[in-house]
């Protein structure tokens, strides 16, 4: 009898949250960081909103250092988005109108200034510290965040130093060095992010150095090359060269 009782508990649970449908979030917070010599950069948001109902919501945004010229595009009809951009924790407040669709996307662009002498560091000679930040204070949980920074030309990842959050059989924080429109950069990833949690990644950059191998390998094709077509190089001298002149000699007698 308890074990039929408590079976009939459990379904009644299942059938209720089936009737409400899944909790509200954000199933993926995508950002791209574009930076520029000085430091500063563009970045591009991209927001997949699912199970939201129809009310006032708080999307966190990163912890960029000034941000501009804030725009942004799609969700439904009559959505209203109020950025507020004051103080270390900077969101959107925005206001789902009745009836509008459950799931949309929400794209964003804005520029950033460059980090705060606190956030970049000199370490030794070319090499700075530098630290992105993530705070979800939202109460939408994010089920999948993504940061995609792309370093300036002649810059590279020399170590990155923390990857947070930290978790066991691959839980925690992903980290990927990449290569995107012939510059370097990297990716940050994190999962499950609730209110309070945050991801976040202190790296070293560095100047990039060009490679002596390739040099090497560039001077020893020059002269294989010489070496093959040595006939035709003589050749094409011999033929620039100019006539010698012809001396005509005449009998007097």
């Amino acid at each position: 009898m308890k074990i039929r009782n408590m079976l009939l508990v459990v379904c009644l649970l299942a059938a209720s949250l089936v009737l409400m449908g899944a909790a509200p979030s954000i199933k993926v917070y995508n950002e791209k960081l574009n930076v520029i010599p000085n430091g500063s950069g563009k970045v591009t948001t991209q927001l997949e909103m699912t199970d939201i109902l129809p009310g006032s919501v708080d999307i966190p945004l990163s912890t960029w250092n000034g941000i501009q010229d804030l725009r942004w595009e799609g969700g439904p009809a009559g959505l209203q988005i109020q950025p507020v951009l004051k103080g270390d924790n900077p969101y959107l407040k925005v206001v789902v109108p009745a009836g509008a669709p459950a799931s949309f996307t929400l794209r964003l662009e804005f520029d950033v200034l460059a980090p705060k002498a606190a956030a970049v560091a000199k370490v030794s000679g070319n090499e700075r510290a530098v630290s992105y930040r993530f705070l979800n204070t939202g109460q939408l949980p994010v089920a999948q965040y993504r940061l995609t920074t792309i370093l300036p030309e002649g810059e590279t990842v020399h170590s990155v130093q923390e990857a947070l959050p930290k978790g066991k059989a691959g839980s925690g924080a992903q980290v990927k060095i990449i290569n995107a429109e012939s510059r370097q950069g990297f990716t940050l990833e994190a999962q499950n992010l609730k209110f309070g949690d945050a991801s976040s990644i202190s790296l070293k950059i560095v100047p990039e150095k060009k490679s002596p191998v390739m040099l090497v390998v560039g001077i020893f094709f020059a002269i294989a090359y010489l070496y093959a077509f040595r006939d035709i190089v003589r050749n094409s001298t011999d033929d620039n060269r100019p006539a010698a002149k012809k001396t005509v000699r005449q009998d007097l007698g």
